[in-house]
């Protein structure tokens, strides 16, 4: 059995199957929303995946019924504008850039729903199985923010400016099946078939040439150092944002629900 990183959280889990690294989020009464000690535990996983010959794909899913409720608003009104200082990355952001630099095929499998970062990060991951009736919004205009995690560069790259707009500017959802018809997800099946379609495929990749995926991922990701300035462009907008009044105010109506 191959030696895995620890972990400082009990919400996300990591285990070993053949050669691929399954990275579950196991806070499912709140939806699985990502907390900045999650988020940390994340970053971890990437970067020892990065160094150790061990796995051979990772595959990110969630306990419960839904794959991502986004952040937890609790750390968002716990932060500080110190914490988002002039050129401080969020440990999301951290995370996310972690995960773009890995050479190894990631895979995502999400059912229920998929909020804010839950679906942005999405972006970031090689392939994506959805179950047909997920769902998938970003809910960034609706609380006053503004795109993260590259979404506003690699949304239209990836779905065209219309159903970006659909997603950044009018707040859409969209369902597994229709995320799958614009090109968001790869693939969409019955939810009873995600986890067992999401696994075999992460197999399949880890099957392969290591060399070769390296080789190609590198490929598909042109010009890192454009994505990471959007990053920091769109963080710089957003912490501006966080802080504002207004996006206070609607922090609090949604947590007095």
């Amino acid at each position: 059995m191959p030696s895995l990183p620890t972990l400082s959280s009990n919400q996300v889990q990591l285990r070993c199957e053949d050669r691929v690294w399954i990275v579950s989020l196991a806070r499912a009464d709140k939806r699985n929303a990502l907390t900045v000690a999650m988020y940390e535990d994340l970053r971890r996983v990437c970067e020892a995946a990065a160094a150790s010959e061990q796995p051979r794909a990772l595959l990110f899913t969630a306990e419960g019924g839904h794959f991502c409720a986004g952040n937890d608003l609790g750390d968002f009104l716990a932060a500080t504008p110190e914490s988002r200082a002039e050129g401080r990355l969020s440990p999301a952001m951290e995370w996310i850039l972690a995960l773009r630099r890995l050479d190894l095929p990631t895979i995502a499998a999400v059912r229920g729903h998929a909020t804010g970062i839950g679906t942005t990060a999405l972006l970031h991951m090689d392939l994506v199985v959805a179950a047909e009736d997920a769902r998938l919004t970003t809910a960034f205009i609706d609380l006053g923010l503004t795109p993260e995690a590259g979404s506003s560069q690699l949304l239209p790259a990836r779905v065209g400016d219309q159903v970006t707009a659909r997603l950044l500017l009018a707040g859409d959802t969209l369902s597994g099946r229709e995320a799958q018809q614009c090109g968001l997800v790869a693939y969409a099946v019955a939810d009873e078939e995600l986890y067992a379609t999401a696994l075999q495929l992460a197999q399949r990749l880890a099957a392969k040439p290591a060399a070769a995926m390296a080789a190609t991922k590198a490929l598909l990701r042109p010009q890192p150092e454009q994505l990471r300035e959007r990053i920091e462009w769109e963080s710089r907008l957003f912490a501006e944002r966080m802080f504002s009044a207004d996006t206070r105010a609607r922090f609090d109506a949604f947590l007095a629900r």
